[in-house]
């Protein structure tokens, strides 16, 4: 839900800071590629230079991708560790850690929330403040149900009942048939 000027509301923004966060502190760690980068939230400040940008592509789609912009103080920790590394050791392959590998096995395993829309009523303020606790409201469910991540419909399915569980079945992409 946007704001009224369509601006992120706070929590939405909050939960962007997190998940940026989140993703630079997967990507930046030893573990994963060797730079241990401290990273930490400025509100206070404004950038509106970066000294390097970071892009990863996902599946090859252009369109399925985010950016890491990097200041000066984090561009030059970067390149002092390579050049360091690169002057204190002989050039080493990579024991047995496929980094690439890795890094995609990283954002796949990012939890997202599926949002299934099972009913949607329209009525006005009067109806609403009428409301009161036992009323049955009358609505019409769908054969298939809408599956987004926040505003963004990636398929359609039914929800079926098995010992009593719900499920999403025959999922459907918005032009496709069945993926079941």
């Amino acid at each position: 839900a946007k704001a009224h000027n369509g601006l992120p509301t706070k929590t939405e923004t909050r939960l962007k800071n997190r998940l940026a966060l989140d993703i630079c502190t997967l990507i930046f760690n030893l573990q994963t590629s060797g730079i241990a980068l401290k990273l930490k939230l400025d509100s206070s400040t404004v950038i509106t230079h970066w000294a390097y940008q970071l892009t990863f592509t996902l599946a090859g789609d252009e369109e399925s991708c985010f950016r890491i912009l990097l200041d000066d103080a984090h561009t030059d920790f970067i390149l002092n560790l390579i050049r360091h590394s690169e002057h204190s050791k002989p050039q080493q392959v990579a024991k047995s850690v496929n980094k690439p590998a890795l890094i995609k096995e990283i954002i796949r395993s990012l939890p997202l929330t599926l949002n299934v829309k099972i009913a949607e009523l329209s009525m006005n303020v009067a109806d609403l403040t009428q409301i009161k606790a036992g009323d049955i409201l009358p609505i019409s469910l769908g054969e298939t149900f809408p599956v987004a991540i926040g505003q963004s419909e990636l398929f359609s399915a039914l929800i079926v009942e098995d010992k009593d569980k719900l499920f999403l079945s025959e999922l459907a992409g918005k032009n496709e048939n069945s993926h079941e």
